[in-house]
Parts: C-alpha cells; structure tokens; sequence
C-alpha cells in the first residue's frame, strides 16, 4: 500500500510540473505567434505585389519564382473564403464548349487560340487578357462566383462556368 501511495505521489507531482511545462510552453507559443504574424503580413503583401509587377513588366519566369517563395511561405487552403480576393491563376473556365485557361504565371490559353495570352489583375473580380493577336478582352467573376463574363469589344457578352479553380 505505502508504494502505491509513493508512485501515486511522484505522479502527482510530475503532473504539476508537466501542467507548467505546457502552460509555460503554450505562453511562448502565443507571445511568438503575435510578434510573428505582422512581419509574416508585410511579406506576404510585399512578394505579392512584386509578382504583379513582374507579371506587367512581361517577366513571367522571375514572376514564377516569386510565386512560388509565396506558395511555399504561404500554402493557401483548397477554397478561397467569400472575403478573400479570388485567384484567376490556376484555373479553368468553359466558355460555349471551349476551355480557357489560367496559369498562376500569368498566361493564358484558349482552345481557339493557336499560342498563349497573358492576363492581369485588374481587381479582385476582374482581369485584362491580351490575346495573342494584341486583342484585348476581360473576364470578370460574378459575386457569387459560380460564373463569370468574357468580354470583348464588338461583341455579346460570354458567359463562362467554371471547369477547375
């Protein structure tokens, strides 16, 4: 009985000590999460915008690499939540029977077209594409983004539905 009561007792005490070690350790873990976090932002927002401009200044392979030190940095979960900017890149969009493409490196292809296009950001909800033959055309999701409009001048509106995003 009196070793019972011993072990019991080392437990106990070994229980108070592990409760501290976790909360001690838990504290830490707060403490680096909120010193963390605001330098974590600033990254993220600073390698974003470098992408885009390296998207508009046409150099597409230093804009990959960007966005994958922002894919690897920062993974993005399979869906993007009502609140956050959608992502044009990649995926992939019907339009009448016929594909369009679009690829995080900011290239885009259409089963019409014989090369690639490029596409950028306008807003959260709208990109300019230049089609191979310097055409322009935008494509802008809807609110619910279920759908979206291919526009182009001298010409009806398309509607697209949405194959991968």
């Amino acid at each position: 009985m009196k070793t019972h009561l011993t072990i019991l007792t080392m437990l106990a005490s070994g229980l108070t000590w592990a409760g501290d070690l976790n909360a001690l350790r838990e504290s830490y873990e707060r403490e680096k999460t909120r010193l963390v976090k605001p330098l974590d932002e600033k990254l993220k927002k600073d390698l974003e915008t470098l992408k885009v401009s390296l998207v508009k200044e046409s150099k597409l392979e230093e804009a990959a690499k960007v966005d994958a030190v922002l894919k690897e940095r920062f993974p993005q979960p399979g869906i993007a939540s009502p609140k956050e900017p959608y992502k044009f890149g990649p995926s992939v969009w019907e339009i009448k029977g016929r594909r369009i493409q679009f690829r995080e490196d900011g290239l885009v292809s259409n089963a019409d077209w014989d090369k690639r296009g490029t596409w950028r950001p306008l807003d959260d909800r709208k990109v300019e594409i230049t089609m191979p033959n310097g055409k322009k055309a935008w494509f802008e999701l809807s609110e619910s983004g279920e759908t979206a409009k291919w526009k182009q001048h001298n010409s009806l509106d398309k509607v697209a539905y949405p194959v991968r995003r």
